[in-house]
């Protein structure tokens, strides 16, 4: 069975074993492939002379090219030394000669008679194995695989070789994991902030706008942690689609709960207004039109709405701009009620037109000191959100900049070991095409130039939502309008 694999997903396959258009993946694979240890068990003959370990044998005997062995041979010798980024040898001699002991080598029983070279070479192999240890890398540089990634990773590899016609495809397989991986971590962020939002907020609306923001800090924070822990390991550039697909949703669940706080506030606000016109308004109206109209003054028509006023600013719940508003749109109701004893009013002694529209412009300013208030509290709020933003991808790219320039330097000393092994086996071709791989990787300065570039571009966007805040706080007032013939308020 001839098995083939492609690093890029968009590589075209040809037949692996005359390379062709596969030979562009195969000068990368070392990049995600592990380092390739070659273990002998029951050696029992000794090494020529010129060599000087095993290692040495594989490089100069068994990797040597030999025109009378055939290309393939060759080719697997190339391939070992090429697709992997390190390569190693090792050999053990044989445990025992008895056969019941090498059956039984686990055995408490049989561990005296276990040859003591075997068992020195074993501590010795781990000890090798360990000096050699690495964290498996993505395909993605800078990125590691864990082992929930290692067994999802798995799993697409052999769903790919099982389905005619699929080639695995590192590349494919790890932008799967990541897309699953991003997508559950956005998703279960989502779910904690939505938990912590409903719990503060549930049967509380209406209330005071800053009330709203505070919690939806809280929950964002609670959230984008939830969101930190899940993808770990995940650069900063794959997972930065998915963060701003995280806050993008928050910010929307932050306005239908904004929206549903705004209806409530002017329901309230409607029905306190209805109520406290009719407490101390409606009296006095009735009793203008009335037989005792002539002992009615302005003056109590205006303390009728000074109680109006004073009653609402008492009562009144929800966000401040709402309510404002909702007060100054109650002014052409209490106009066209006016207009209806506009005969009784002009034939009042203290009656002020000047004074009823002071009150409404009065009631205006404050309606735009709200509004305006409102506005920069928003404008603040997403800038504090693109801040918390900015802040995980920071993080992330910190952590990111860290492995990256670990991983520059085991490359590069992994490299200089395997073109060296190369030269020793007089793969002097191959050696030359990896030199020239190493010397055009530019993985680490691409990579730290997508940072700053992510990095301007936020900073760019607070900068803008900064300059917002301060021509809105000074924005000048707006003209009032021109004087009604006659409004009460």
């Amino acid at each position: 069975m001839l098995v083939r694999i492609q690093l890029h997903s968009s590589t075209p396959t040809t037949d692996p074993v005359s390379g062709g258009s596969l030979q562009a993946d195969a000068n990368q694979f070392h990049k995600t492939f592990p380092s390739f240890i070659w273990l002998l068990r029951d050696v029992v003959l000794s090494l020529p002379k010129d060599c000087q370990s095993i290692k040495d044998y594989f490089l100069t005997r068994v990797f040597k090219s030999d025109p009378l062995q055939g290309n393939q041979p060759n080719q697997v010798a190339e391939s070992i030394l090429n697709f992997f980024p390190g390569f190693d040898a090792f050999k053990l001699p044989p445990p025992s000669s008895d056969p019941e002991v090498v059956l039984n080598l686990n055995r408490d029983e049989v561990q005296q008679d276990v040859n003591k070279s075997f068992m020195r070479g074993v501590q010795e192999f781990k000890a090798m194995l360990r000096s050699k240890l690495s964290p498996k890398r993505s395909f993605n540089d800078g990125e590691l695989v864990t082992g929930e990634a290692l067994a999802a990773l798995v799993n697409i590899y052999v769903s790919a070789l099982n389905t005619p016609g699929t080639v695995p495809s590192v590349q494919s397989a790890w932008e799967i994991f990541v897309h699953t991986k991003c997508t559950e971590a956005k998703l279960a962020a989502l779910q904690v902030y939505k938990s912590t939002i409903t719990s503060e907020l549930d049967g509380l609306l209406p209330c005071d706008s800053d009330k709203i923001r505070q919690v939806q800090e809280r929950a964002i924070e609670e959230g984008t942690k939830i969101f930190q822990e899940e993808t770990a390991g995940v650069s900063a550039s794959s997972s930065e689609k998915y963060l701003d697909e995280l806050m993008e949703s928050m910010n929307e669940a932050l306005k239908r709960w904004q929206n549903e706080n705004n209806r409530l506030t002017k329901e309230q606000c409607h029905k306190l207004l209805r109520a406290l016109k009719e407490e101390h308004l409606d009296p006095v109206l009735r009793k203008l039109s009335g037989k005792d109209g002539a002992s009615v003054s302005f003056s109590q028509i205006i303390g009728g709405y000074s109680a109006i006023e004073q009653g609402f600013k008492c009562d009144a719940r929800g966000a401040k701009d709402i309510c404002a508003q909702v007060f100054y749109e109650f002014h052409p109701e209490m106009q066209a009620e006016m207009e209806k004893h506009m005969a009784y009013l002009q034939q009042l002694k203290d009656f002020d037109e000047s004074l009823a529209f002071e009150r409404q412009e009065k009631a205006r300013q404050e309606q735009e000191r709200r509004r305006i208030e409102e506005e920069n509290a928003r404008l603040e709020e997403v800038r504090r959100a693109k801040e918390k933003e900015m802040e995980i991808l920071k993080v992330k790219q910190d952590e990111d900049r860290r492995r990256l320039e670990e991983q520059f330097r085991a490359d590069m000393e992994a490299q200089r070991e395997q073109m060296h092994n190369m030269m020793t086996a007089n793969m002097e071709e191959l050696r030359k095409d990896r030199e020239a791989i190493i010397e055009q990787n530019q993985t680490l300065k691409e990579t730290m130039e997508q940072m700053r570039q992510s990095m301007d571009k936020r900073n760019d966007q607070i900068a803008e939502l900064q300059k917002q805040i301060v021509a809105l706080a000074n924005r000048p007032p707006p003209r009032p309008p021109c004087k009604p013939f006659c409004v009460i308020s």
